[in-house]
């Protein structure tokens, strides 16, 4: 959710579903009232559903997972940037004996 709160999706309200997982209801930067997409946390899983079309990031209808969110919020403009520099010859990336690369 921080993610999503960093972007500018402010929460709005809180809730279980008839499930019984918590839901959080956001609501998308730009927007003065109503839900824009909700969270569902439940010990398996942690899904954002995006309800708007009205989003910069996601898609009306969807569900994603937090790695989706994740993948979406954080590296999509650096993915564009390490295309753009592949395809005009300059290294995204040139290691050196000082870098570390986190896998997770």
């Amino acid at each position: 959710m921080g993610l999503l709160e960093a972007a500018g999706w402010e929460v709005v309200g809180r809730g279980i579903t008839a499930e019984g997982d918590e839901k959080i209801d956001l609501r998308r930067p730009g927007k003065t009232d109503g839900v824009s997409g909700s969270i569902i946390k439940n010990d398996e899983v942690l899904l954002f559903h995006c309800f708007t079309t009205s989003s910069d990031h996601f898609r009306g209808g969807e569900t994603y997972t937090a790695f989706e969110v994740r993948k979406i919020l954080e590296f999509e403009k650096n993915i564009k940037q390490i295309l753009n520099n592949l395809y005009t010859g300059r290294s995204a990336f040139i290691p050196t004996n000082k870098s570390k690369i986190a896998i997770w």
